[in-house]
């Protein structure tokens, strides 16, 4: 027995075996001992725009979270809420995804997130009931507890309204002094020419 130990300990002490004895113990150190370089593996994640203000349904479908420097923003009731804190919801990939980037009162309000649910233009939402109308105002008003307002979904003004007020401000407008005409001397000999004549029927002493 004592030989058997004896001969086994002769073949664990040959060169080649205390080698990978060695080498297994310093990476066992190294896994479990070694300090974590901090500054490894780690990715920097790019700069987020902060977004504030009013948009259109067509500029809110830029921020559906494809792009990393652009916050995760969707609408709810006419106001657009910036969501990049759930993105593992409405991200790419995440369960919600369809909603990014678009007004999802209606996918809310039928508690659907299917892309028939969402669209790119205007929504006309007069085909929802009042229950289901009442579920959208709930989720908003969640979404108002949980995360950042950033302004109202608008539509865009018809070019035609601009020029209407663009007309009514010039109608506004009092002339420029320049645009008052200068008396010619024409008028003025007429005026004199006046004065005479009214001084020529002015009755005389004689």
């Amino acid at each position: 027995m004592a030989v058997d130990i004896i001969e086994e300990l002769s073949t664990l002490l040959e060169p080649f075996n205390l080698f990978l004895i060695a080498v297994c113990g310093f990476l066992l150190y190294k896994i479990i001992f070694a300090p974590a370089d901090p500054g490894k593996d780690v990715k920097k994640e790019p700069a987020v725009e902060q977004v504030v203000g009013d948009l259109t349904v067509e500029q809110l479908l830029a921020y559906d979270g494809k792009d990393p420097t652009k916050p995760v923003l969707l609408a709810v009731c006419g106001k657009i809420f910036d969501v990049t804190a759930g993105k593992h919801f409405y991200g790419p990939g995440g369960p919600y995804e369809v909603l990014a980037g678009h007004d999802a009162t209606r996918a809310l309000a039928l508690m659907s997130n299917e892309h028939s649910a969402v669209k790119d233009v205007d929504d006309d939402l007069s085909d929802l009931t009042r229950g289901q109308l009442s579920t959208a105002r709930e989720w908003e008003q969640s979404f108002q507890f949980k995360y950042r307002y950033v302004g109202a979904l608008v539509k865009e003004l018809d070019s035609g309204e601009g020029k209407d007020d663009e007309q009514a401000k010039t109608d506004d407008e009092p002339p420029s002094p320049s645009a008052t005409p200068e008396p010619t001397g024409n008028e003025e000999a007429s005026t004199d020419g006046a004065d005479v004549s009214e001084d020529t029927n002015i009755p005389s002493d004689h």
